[in-house]
């Protein structure tokens, strides 16, 4: 994202927080929302966790895991989870069963692809009822000065159904990508348009995304 692109984002953040169809909004209608507790893995600066929160009837308990101090420094300045834990995603100190959701938003393509599967089926034992992924596949370098921004692998909707998640789609990928590669600036604003446009059919077409949303729902009865 360029930096006019992120300073328009930022300037519009309190309405896209709210706009149907828009990414969080599905990561919103997707989540359990009955959940008492939320293990929010790549938690960043904490943002898309803010607007679930803001949207939920009652407040879960939420822990933000990031692997990059300065990020989880903002989220603790902004309080939007109740506790922090700075580590690798590939090490969590968590049991198993320990939430009821694990959250894992725009993290796993960050990781090797051998890393990422790992990650996922460690989720799947820490969280008791639900594990929600979202994942897009472009090409990035690292940037912020983080270098853990970098994109080390791609995934597909078969990736996910492949391991008995729900896939929907975000953002339409033709529109926002050139060559593999993100488009920025003024093209950037025209392809969140058409997106935006497009969304409903994004969200029942994810292999027309740019971003996968997968979510799974685990036996609540499961044995530990």
């Amino acid at each position: 994202m360029s930096n006019v692109s992120s300073i328009i984002f930022l300037k519009l953040l309190p309405l896209l927080k709210l706009l149907p169809f828009y990414y969080y909004d599905k990561v919103f209608r997707l989540i359990d929302k009955s959940a008492k507790s939320v293990a929010d893995i790549g938690c960043g600066k904490g943002l898309p966790m803010e607007a679930i929160k803001h949207r939920l009837s009652h407040k879960p308990y939420t822990l933000g895991i990031d692997i990059f101090r300065p990020y989880v420094t903002v989220a603790k300045k902004l309080k939007i989870h109740d506790e922090y834990v700075i580590c690798d995603a590939r090490f969590l100190p968590l049991r198993e069963r320990a939430v009821d959701v694990c959250l894992c938003l725009e993290l796993i393509e960050h990781l090797p692809k051998n890393d990422g599967v790992n990650l996922i089926k460690n989720l799947e034992k820490i969280a008791k009822r639900q594990v929600l992924i979202t994942t897009s596949s472009f090409e990035q370098s690292a940037y912020d000065n983080n270098p853990f921004q970098a994109h080390r692998s791609a995934w597909s909707t078969s990736d996910f159904q492949n391991l008995g998640y729900k896939v929907y789609g975000h953002g339409f990928s033709r529109a926002y990508l050139s060559r593999g590669i993100r488009v920025s600036g003024f093209k950037e604003i025209v392809a969140f348009i058409i997106s935006y446009i497009l969304s409903p059919i994004t969200w029942l077409r994810p292999t027309l995304s740019l971003t996968l949303i997968a979510s799974k729902k685990l036996l609540s009865d499961r044995k530990k």
